[in-house]
């Protein structure tokens, strides 16, 4: 069979010189690079909110600060993370998948994430369609009732 190939042309939509922020259910915000950069790349922030407009702030703090957050690489990776539990719990932030922030604003020392602003990027779809658990679906079929042969199911003659 004769194959017709397609060369991918296109790289990833993620650019390592683009500010993202991601927010995944375990409260965590995932910070880019380029967004510990922007903030000057502190140990530490601190976390603002406005429940008018559901804007996070984050900023940068020293590690002093009784109520700051400490910055952690992640991995090899080039990029950072935040456990927020606290924060998200406090402001009743109930994220559910993980969420990229579509527009992050940048306002002197200030990264701004609108929560009205956000794709998913993980849904929990499948749970709807295999509502089952894996050890039911895999379970056998029950075996078919056995059917009878036309020998067994010929009636004797009569009159023997």
């Amino acid at each position: 069979m004769e194959q017709n190939w397609e060369e991918f042309t296109q790289k990833t939509s993620y650019r390592a010189e683009k500010l993202r922020v991601s927010l995944n259910a375990r409260g965590q915000f995932m910070l880019s690079q380029k967004v510990v950069d922007t903030l000057g790349s502190p140990d530490s922030v601190i976390f603002l909110f406005d429940r008018a407009s559901r804007n996070i702030g984050i900023k940068p703090s020293n590690p002093d600060v009784e109520h700051a957050y400490e910055l952690k690489k992640q991995g090899n990776s080039q990029s950072y993370y935040i456990s927020a539990k606290s924060f998200c719990s406090y402001y009743d932030i109930d994220i559910g998948d993980t969420v990229v922030f579509n527009d992050v604003e940048v306002e002197d020392d200030l990264i701004i994430l609108n929560l009205n602003n956000v794709s998913e990027l993980v849904r929990r779809a499948r749970l709807a369609e295999f509502p089952v658990r894996l050890t039911e679906r895999a379970a056998p079929a029950p075996a078919p009732e056995p059917k009878f042969t036309k020998f067994l199911s010929m009636r004797a003659p009569e009159g023997d």
